[in-house]
């Protein structure tokens, strides 16, 4: 079995419930991702995003897709 990682993300763009979707949607397709938790900061613009995955999703793969998509990573 392979080790389950964690990556947690401050994503910039994330204003609504649709653009968690969005965002969630894209996460899903790469393989190895496990689970997504986006947690909505009102009135801020940005969402924190928490992934667990495994190989062969990666670090750089996740935020290649998340950029890719249209938001900022902030932190």
């Amino acid at each position: 079995m392979q080790n389950l990682q964690n990556l947690s993300l401050k994503v910039g763009g994330i204003h609504c419930q649709n653009c968690a979707s969005k965002v969630t949607a894209v996460l899903k397709g790469i393989k190895g991702v496990k689970n997504i938790e986006v947690e909505i900061i009102k009135n801020e613009g940005y969402g924190n995003v928490k992934i667990d995955f495994t190989s062969p999703a990666n670090v750089e793969m996740i935020k290649e897709e998340i950029l890719d998509s249209g938001y900022e990573i902030l932190e």
